[in-house]
């Protein structure tokens, strides 16, 4: 089968950040790359910075993030700007630097450290940024829904959820020309590879919603379509279970699961009451709407029946809602807790046939 998948991300966030650029149009603050170096390359990147009328480039300074399985920045990477707003970082000092998939300029309040910065993360913070801006140098990145995604890359081993080699072509994992996420599980010289997006971009407490355009009933029972929020390192000393929420579409490799073949997770989801399983009927509607609202202490999770903006017409009919409610048990929002969609194959047993999304 094929689906196809919109995302509307985190609308709180998103929200904050329309009302930071309605509340300061006058605004007139960017930051732009003028150069950067090629792949195996070694010279610096150049840019230039605008600020607002009557503000100081002494106020501000860059730090430009390399992305080479986390992102890090070098010392020379965080600078000071010019008296004219120009800036020079000296990004690639190794031979590892050389091959940086992404590289993010950010412009930030204060002045430059000139120390190096690991954030240990697959995201950035847009936390204390003013402006920002990217260069995408290889295909392991792309630009969905307003944001960069990440393709995730496991070509020679497996890897979790599965274990499942995961694909990180174009042609597998990437964007329509209708502009929705297209997710595959395929198989090709032999292997079978599943997918999965992972944005650039963190996020906080917000109402986060996506529409999937398919029949969620028909889905292969050996595949699984997450959707979820994931901080990759735990900073909560393993107490957050990387801050996971999760929407998963599958039935887990039982074609005639009586459990159903859906399910909301606040992980740890073997923890008695931290899931819902419910079944997803599609008999004459192939359009879902998926809406989880993260506050501190609760989460609640909703599937609507057909596309649905909001806020959320009185009448829509809905498949499924689980609010679960706990000061400790709900995760609380991160600064490292970014958002992933993935198709990939259950206990990687492969599907009767390739499968897109």
């Amino acid at each position: 089968g094929r689906w196809k998948m919109a995302w509307k991300g985190s609308q709180r966030t998103l929200a904050s950040l329309l009302l930071l650029f309605a509340c300061c149009q006058a605004s007139t603050r960017s930051i732009t790359l003028t150069h950067t170096p090629a792949l195996g390359a070694s010279d610096p990147a150049t840019g230039t910075v605008v600020l607002n009328p009557g503000e100081s480039f002494a106020d501000y300074h860059v730090v430009v993030f390399l992305w080479v399985d986390q992102f890090y920045s070098k010392p020379y990477g965080n600078v000071a700007l010019s008296s004219t707003g120009s800036f020079t970082a000296g990004i690639i000092l190794h031979d590892n630097d050389k091959q940086a998939s992404l590289i993010v300029a950010q412009l930030k309040k204060g002045p430059a450290s000139g120390a190096w910065i690991n954030v240990q993360a697959p995201t950035l913070s847009l936390n204390d940024v003013v402006a920002e801006t990217h260069v995408i140098r290889t295909t392991l990145w792309f630009e969905w829904a307003g944001r960069l995604w990440r393709r995730k890359d496991f070509q020679l081993v497996t890897a979790g959820p599965g274990p499942n080699y995961y694909s990180p072509r174009p042609e597998d994992i990437g964007v329509t020309a209708e502009n929705t996420l297209k997710l595959s599980v395929t198989n090709r010289d032999g292997k079978w590879w599943s997918t999965e997006a992972i944005s650039k971009d963190t996020f906080d407490y917000g109402r986060f919603s996506f529409h999937i355009r398919g029949r969620i009933d028909t889905l292969d029972p050996n595949l699984v379509l997450g959707a979820f929020s994931w901080e990759i390192h735990d900073t909560c000393n393993g107490g957050c279970h990387h801050r996971e929420l999760d929407f998963e579409f599958s039935r887990w490799g039982n074609p005639s699961n009586p459990t159903g073949n859906s399910q909301f997770v606040v992980t740890p989801f073997d923890t008695p009451g931290h899931r819902k399983r419910f079944t997803v009927q599609q008999d004459t509607q192939n359009e879902l709407t998926a809406v989880l609202d993260w506050t501190a202490g609760r989460a609640e999770f909703v599937v609507y029946y057909g596309k649905h903006h909001h806020p959320i017409p009185s009448n829509a009919v809905t498949a499924a809602r689980w609010t679960f409610t706990s000061k400790t048990a709900v995760h609380p929002a991160g600064a490292g807790t970014g958002w992933r969609f993935n198709l990939w194959q259950y206990a990687g047993t492969a599907p009767a046939a390739n499968a897109f999304l």
